[in-house]
């Protein structure tokens, strides 16, 4: 049986960043839903977030399209909220994908970037940030508005989900759970180091996916390529 796929963002993200990979999914016939935070896509804001707030929605979501099970792909801090989720949901959760995802909490340098883009604007912010985020200069204008998209009406839950993530170390958690886990890691990253996530993905036993000329994001940079991966990997988790 096929689990369907929950595409779970981090600070920044939702549909408008993840419709690719939601495509190239389903394009390989399996299910794939994007999990919006709160704020984001139209939600309202919570603004203390906490892991059982999370995994109560997405359980909820779950529910209502059915499903027993689920295999979570998670971008950047994605990561540790898939891994609370996989310790409040045990059972449901068929496998953990992570792309560019960090352990730690952050630094103040990312926690001071939204100080930034009020300086900026968000046009501003997107494009000064946007090497950071994608490697091909080709799609920096789609990976561009696909930023404002969100950040425009996400900009205060951008912040509850950096407050969440801040109060955190996930490490001990990523190399405690069981759940079967992949780390897509893109060799031109500039915001998690290549050799960190490498590193802690071995540490925790997962299967490594390197993608050469790839940066910070992966799921729109090479959706097919992630999404024939996680195939492959999800099949093998489900037989």
């Amino acid at each position: 049986m096929k689990h369907p796929v929950f595409a779970i963002s981090g600070v920044v993200g939702g549909v408008a960043t993840f419709r690719w990979l939601r495509d190239a999914v389903k394009a390989n016939g399996r299910e794939c839903h994007i999990y919006s935070a709160p704020g984001f896509d139209g939600r309202s804001v919570v603004p203390e977030l906490t892991p059982k707030d999370l995994a109560f929605e997405v359980q909820h979501d779950m529910d209502a399209i059915y499903a027993d099970k689920v295999h979570l792909i998670a971008h950047c801090g994605g990561g540790p909220i898939s891994l609370h989720l996989a310790r409040l949901l045990p059972g449901r959760i068929a496998s953990i994908t992570f792309i560019g995802s960090y352990f730690d909490p952050p630094t103040p340098d990312w926690l001071g970037k939204f100080d930034e883009l009020e300086s900026l604007g968000l046009d501003g912010f997107a494009r000064a940030r946007i090497h950071m985020v994608v490697e091909d200069p080709a799609l920096h204008e789609r990976t561009v508005q696909a930023y404002l998209d969100t950040l425009a009406s996400g900009l205060e839950a951008a912040r509850s989900i950096e407050r969440f993530l801040s109060k955190y170390s996930h490490r001990s958690q990523l190399f405690e759970c069981e759940v079967p886990k992949a780390f897509v890691v893109g060799l031109a990253d500039k915001m998690v180091a290549p050799a960190y996530q490498i590193n802690y993905g071995s540490k925790a036993g997962a299967k490594i996916f390197a993608l050469e000329g790839i940066g910070h994001s992966a799921h729109m940079e090479a959706p097919e390529r992630v999404a024939k991966f996680g195939e492959h990997f999800w099949t093998a988790v489900e037989t």
